[in-house]
């Protein structure tokens, strides 16, 4: 019997709207985002998608909604991992394409809250957390 994965219904579009508009907040419209899923498993993997969309877009929540039910419904394990920075164009996104860096993100596994409690001495308050539910 082939693999399947469970049914996935559609992101909540106010938990994008919410993302987007908290890390993205200050970016200049002109620039871009780069959508990507990179498999969770297989670190030499090529990228499901990589997608460059304007800040601005007006189809911005749309598309970023549609690459996360792609990566959310692949039959491998794919992980929707756009980079908090923006870029010059939408084809590229290496360390010179860079047009902004919007945000700070770091990954917290060992450890998460004596991580965030350091992290909140040295810098503050953040602006947004989030947390994942390891599940099989």
């Amino acid at each position: 019997m082939p693999r399947t994965r469970p049914p996935f219904g559609q992101p909540d579009r106010e938990a994008v709207e919410a993302f987007i508009n908290a890390l993205f907040r200050h970016a200049s419209p002109d620039t871009f985002i780069s959508l990507r899923a990179f498999h969770d498993l297989k670190d030499h993997e090529p990228a499901l998608f990589i997608e460059g969309i304007k800040v601005g877009a007006p189809d911005l929540f749309e598309r970023v909604s549609a690459r996360i039910v792609q990566a959310a419904t692949h039959l491998e394990p794919y992980v929707f991992c756009p980079p908090v920075a923006t870029f010059n164009s939408g084809t590229s996104a290496k360390v010179d394409d860079i047009a902004e860096g919007v945000a700070l993100s770091v990954e917290c596994d060992a450890d998460p809250v004596a991580a965030r409690d350091k992290l909140i001495g040295l810098l503050g308050l953040p602006t947004a957390t989030t947390s994942a539910l390891a599940t099989d």
